[in-house]
């Protein structure tokens, strides 16, 4: 088992009501309000149902920009390797919708577009003295090298805000996340 240095695409974050016990401890409007403090909330549609809250990147940012976008992103990446994407680009210029994305992601056809709803993340609220949890989609756009990750926070962030700077022209750069991905959740 080994984690690696990943850089994906928020597609949405979720917030379960039962899990972080809104209505009881922690307040709608509280967790709505940290999600807007912490996230570019512009790129997404919220829904809410009876579980949870949700954040889907809205299908007009995508049909605006995710072709450019993927195809600036894995560029810097791949350098002079452009034919290893190029079918990746076209098939998800095709479905430009949030739906569309996830379906593409999670057949895993891509190496450089797969689909994990495996990460989380939370954010401490000092007012009530808990943390919100929030459940991710990410989709994965390329993975580094195997890392030890102890008290790398700091790079991390320098790393992520260094992605983000070098593609700022695209409003998805806003969306990208950094983390570590585990292999232990690799279909075999």
């Amino acid at each position: 088992m080994a984690q690696f240095l990943t850089v994906a695409l928020r597609a949405s974050l979720i917030i379960s009501k039962k899990k972080n016990d809104i209505g009881k401890i922690l307040t709608l409007d509280l967790a709505k309000s940290t999600v807007e403090e912490n996230f570019d909330l512009s790129l997404y549609d919220y829904v809410e149902t009876d579980h949870n809250l949700i954040w889907k990147l809205k299908d007009e940012v995508l049909d605006e920009e995710i072709t450019a976008f993927l195809s600036a992103i894995l560029t810097f990446y791949y350098q002079n390797e452009e034919a290893q994407f190029q079918t990746l680009i076209k098939e998800v210029g095709r479905v430009k919708t949030y739906e569309g994305l996830l379906k593409v992601a999670n057949e895993e056809v891509f190496d450089h577009f797969i689909l994990n709803n495996n990460e989380m993340g939370q954010i401490h609220l000092k007012k009530i003295g808990k943390h919100l949890q929030i459940d991710y989609n990410m989709i994965q756009l390329f993975s580094g090298e195997r890392m030890r990750y102890d008290n790398f926070d700091k790079t991390m962030q320098f790393l992520g805000n260094t992605i983000k700077k070098a593609f700022s022209e695209f409003r998805l750069s806003k969306a990208l996340d950094l983390f570590f991905f585990d292999d232990k959740y690799v279909k075999k």
